[in-house]
């Protein structure tokens, strides 16, 4: 006769493996989740000034023991708003009700909406890390059209994105009304999912890639937990961010040889100085213009190199920086689409 335990053991086997992984985790998540709450520096619902409903947080700002300090990162609020762009106009949300071809539709009645949309900007994703191509996309104009053909869903999200983006970039915002807005699109970011159901969400969350998703709550946290930390009770929305930085270590290109950035660590402290002196020179917004100058007319160019030029919406050939790889080609753009005209081969042929 088999004991209690054998028999149990014999039983459990039974059951798939992904189903044991379901109910183990099931069992030990109120545990952890506890423990994580209580090293939380904020409590399990804080109450914000201003706000009526008080906010329970997704995440929590990283403690150094070292500094003896938590460290608030985050991704930089413009990388995330492109990114949208680029995931709405190629592939779309679909878990979330969102088509890239609401869009397409847009654009395509550009002239009659006034919107300014153009299809190079969404089926050619030109310049995909623009801003101002961004901005576009998810402009008011854009917004009322997509409601205007009952596109609902992407007209919500259209909102939402850009007070978002408004809060962390425009000036002159009060900052209950940057809180407001950062909570709004976080409520929409959080609608219909449970995270204690198991198995969790793998890499994507609500059709949106985990990366991106993660990115935009942990900046909508951190900017909104920073405060009680600054002294003064306030700072400037676009000192926290990684894209100065970017531009500044992104100069290096121009001291590589190589055109990738990258230089030899005994490089480093004439390269930064160097830097510092062109971006300098950049932002001064007294420089002469050097390029018109009657001097500059008398030099004398060499001879250019020449190389193949690829075909009209060809994919970019070698390795690349990034920045180069993104950046806008309008010669590629066959003029009846910059022109926002529809014409197909056979229209072409004929």
């Amino acid at each position: 006769m088999l004991s209690l335990k054998k028999m149990c053991i014999i039983e459990i086997d039974k059951f798939p493996k992904h189903i044991l992984n379901i109910i183990y985790a099931e069992h030990i998540f109120p545990g952890r989740f506890n423990d994580w709450q209580q090293h939380s520096p904020f409590a399990k619902k804080t109450l914000i000034s201003g706000i009526e409903q008080a906010v329970t947080w997704y995440s929590m700002p990283e403690y150094i023991p070292e500094r003896y300090m938590y460290q608030f990162n985050l991704l930089d609020c413009h990388h995330l708003f492109v990114n949208a762009r680029v995931k709405c106009c190629s592939t779309g949300i679909d878990a979330c009700g969102i088509k890239k071809e609401a869009w397409i539709k847009v654009a395509k009645n550009s002239n009659v909406n006034g919107c300014g949309l153009s299809l190079a900007l969404v089926e050619d994703l030109v310049d995909k890390q623009s801003n101002g191509f961004a901005q576009k996309t998810f402009s008011e104009d854009v917004e009322k059209a997509l409601h205007s053909n009952g596109d609902f869903n992407e007209a919500l999200f259209c909102r939402l994105i850009r007070e978002w983006y408004a809060a962390e970039d425009d000036p002159g915002i009060d900052v209950i009304d940057r809180i407001k807005r950062r909570l709004r699109f976080r409520d929409w970011l959080l609608k219909d999912i449970n995270f204690m159901q198991f198995p969790p969400p793998g890499l994507h969350v609500k059709g949106i890639p985990h990366i991106m998703f993660e990115g935009l709550l942990t900046n909508i946290e951190r900017r909104i937990q920073i405060i009680p930390f600054v002294k003064s009770g306030s700072y400037n929305s676009r000192a926290l961010g990684s894209l100065e930085a970017e531009n500044f270590f992104g100069a290096f290109q121009d001291l590589d040889p190589k055109g990738s950035g990258i230089i030899r660590p005994d490089d480093v402290p004439a390269a930064i100085r160097t830097a510092c002196d062109l971006i300098g020179t950049r932002l001064d917004p007294n420089r002469n213009h050097t390029f018109d100058s009657p001097e500059r007319a008398k030099r004398s160019y060499g001879k250019r190199k020449r190389g193949e030029i690829s075909d009209p919406s060809m994919s970019s050939r070698g390795a690349r920086p990034i920045r180069q790889h993104h950046r806008c080609d309008e010669s590629k753009i066959l003029p009846h689409v910059r022109m926002g005209l529809d014409i197909t081969e056979n229209e072409i042929t004929t």
